[in-house]
């Protein structure tokens, strides 16, 4: 956010947006490149095993999205009638918000609707809607923190044990 006596959405914001869009597009590739090369290596076992700590991962994920954006769904509408938000209004409907957290899509919803706000203000130098861009980004920041804890302590464990049991070290592990 802005220096100064006025806080404002600069481009550096919406760059940091952009950036962590790309790893989490990144880890999200990583994830798949390491389920598809144990299973070409014929290792389904652990293909399988990586596979389900991924998606459960993803499903605990989800299902915090959901319920935030559920909750807050009141609470954001009230801000917008009082004025302190910009009109609340969603692009996608409660039953496709659904669909898309249970396809585990929610969090990549949450990154472009942060986008599409954040772009907005920067272009129309808009501060209306600074306290809803700073609520967008400390849920996927939260939810960021939450997917690295749940996943990546279990995944590494696992790695090392796989490592450790066939006694070599491949480049996708």
């Amino acid at each position: 956010m802005g220096s100064g006596d006025e806080l404002r959405f600069s481009l550096h914001d919406l760059i940091f947006i952009c950036l962590g869009l790309a790893t989490f597009l990144f880890d999200l590739g990583t994830d798949v490149w390491v389920v598809a090369s144990f299973f070409e290596a014929g290792d389904y076992f652990w293909a399988g095993a990586v596979l389900l700590v991924v998606l459960f991962c993803s499903v605990v994920v989800q299902m915090f999205s959901w319920c935030w954006f559920a909750g807050d769904r009141e609470q954001l509408k009230s801000l917008s009638n009082s004025g302190l938000l910009p009109p609340f209004k969603t692009t996608v409907g409660d039953g496709a918000l659904r669909l898309l957290h249970g396809l585990q899509l929610g969090f990549l919803v949450r990154y472009i609707t942060a986008l599409e706000v954040g772009f907005r203000m920067h272009k129309e130098r808009d501060t209306v809607g600074l306290q809803y861009i700073i609520y967008l980004i400390n849920d996927i920041s939260m939810l960021r923190l939450f997917e690295s804890i749940f996943e990546s302590a279990p995944q590494l464990t696992l790695m090392l044990y796989i490592m450790m049991l066939k006694n070599q070290m491949k480049l996708h592990q």
